[in-house]
């Protein structure tokens, strides 16, 4: 059976790109395995999960009323990657679930749909790739322990 390693380029767009490019990717690794390492998860869960995160939070402050204050705010951090990875996801979620960046009811739907997205992406990325697990390095930082006492109050992120 062939085996694929692939980076974050590849691992990225597999699991938040375009229909397009996804089913691109299943046509090209067909039922091959795919193979990545620490590094690559550690880099995906902080370009885009924690990012992700991160949004959740302050779309969930009593002081942001609707989804399109939360992408104001938003859109003036320093990191672009992480601005292009919130838009891109917030106008795939408005698109394909109909919320009004403006409607204050829409954001708790947006807050629950964004809730269950991060715990699938977190999921599909240790279940859809073959960890090699070799850290040759011994970086503790490649460790990719992602804490779930980091998710606020409760510790809990509502799905």
């Amino acid at each position: 059976m062939p085996k694929h390693f692939v980076d974050s380029s590849v691992a990225q767009p597999m699991l938040l790109g375009s229909s397009v490019y996804k089913k691109y990717f299943e046509d090209q690794f067909a039922d091959e395995q795919v193979y990545i390492s620490d590094y690559v998860q550690m880099e995906i869960k902080r370009s885009c999960i924690v990012p992700f995160i991160d949004f959740y939070f302050l779309l969930d402050m009593p002081n942001i009323k609707s989804i399109g204050d939360a992408l104001a705010v938003w859109s003036n951090r320093f990191k672009g990657s992480e601005i292009k990875a919130v838009m891109r996801l917030f106008s795939d979620l408005i698109d394909t679930h109909q919320l009004s960046d403006m409607n204050p009811r829409d954001k708790s739907k947006a807050l629950r749909r964004l809730g269950y997205l991060i715990k699938r992406i977190e999921s599909q990325l240790r279940r859809k790739f073959i960890n090699i697990g070799v850290n040759t390095t011994r970086c503790a930082r490649a460790k990719n322990v992602f804490l779930k006492s980091n998710s606020g109050r409760n510790g809990r992120i509502a799905s």
